[in-house]
């Protein structure tokens, strides 16, 4: 887990693109169920009056540093910013008819949220640095595992969606020792690892086993292993949240 520097502007930038191209939608969930208006006036961040534009409303919330969600009248046009995220189950009957009722994602649909990073395991297996190069079109990093906490977290997500088979065994992670033998490194930069969870002896593959990877029949402990094999790689970026802190 690491955060990226700029990530504010990158997000702005973002942000701007987005509205321009129809995709801000992307970075809100739409509720159905919900009583209207939740939004009590000390939670209210911003309200507007006449903006049609569901783009518009949400670039505002994006913008401003308080809101957590939006609520939006297609008939009048109020645009109403939120401090709190409400439990949408817990409510009864729903929306008035024109009310629309948007939560902030934490991640892009398909990523796993935990403590302020998403994460996606590829679908295709591929070598190291082809996997980096997909994290990286992802606007992703290799993972970079830095609590135990996080190591938890990401064990139990292989495991959610993967099972141990003999073509189903290793997980690429951010760490190498390529450049200098031994010294266990985030790929491309010096910043050395901080947490070790390494299993079965290891590491002790030499110059021949330079990548790290979670490995299933040690209950995806560490182990080092060739940079050239095809395996799945796990990606993790930032969530969008970071920006609100």
């Amino acid at each position: 887990m690491k955060q990226k520097k700029n990530l504010i502007i990158v997000f702005h930038i973002y942000a701007i693109f987005a509205s321009t191209n129809g995709d801000i939608r992307a970075l809100f969930k739409r509720n159905e169920n919900a009583e209207e208006p939740l939004c009590k006036d000390e939670e209210s961040v911003f309200s507007k009056i006449e903006i049609y534009d569901i783009s518009v409303c949400l670039q505002a919330c994006v913008y401003n540093s308080g809101c957590k969600s939006v609520f939006h009248s297609q008939t009048t046009g109020r645009c109403t910013g939120c401090a709190a995220s409400f439990e949408m189950s817990y409510q009864l009957g729903g929306l008035n008819e024109s009310f629309r009722y948007y939560t902030q994602q934490e991640c892009w649909e398909g990523w796993n949220y935990f403590a302020n990073s998403c994460y996606i395991i590829t679908e295709r297996k591929m070598n190291f640095q082809n996997g980096l190069d997909l994290c990286h079109a992802l606007n992703a990093y290799p993972v970079i595992v830095d609590s135990v906490e996080e190591n938890n977290f990401l064990k139990a997500f292989i495991k959610s969606k993967y099972t141990h088979t003999a073509d189903e065994y290793a997980y690429f992670t951010g760490f190498t020792d390529i450049v200098t033998e031994g010294t266990w490194v985030e790929h491309g930069t010096e910043n050395q690892m901080v947490l070790k969870d390494w299993g079965g002896g290891d590491p002790g593959g030499g110059t021949v086993e330079n990548c790290v990877v979670f490995y299933f029949p040690f209950d995806l402990k560490w182990v080092d292993i060739s940079c050239n094999l095809e395996l799945r790689i796990v990606c993790e970026t930032d969530s969008f949240n970071i920006v609100k802190n």
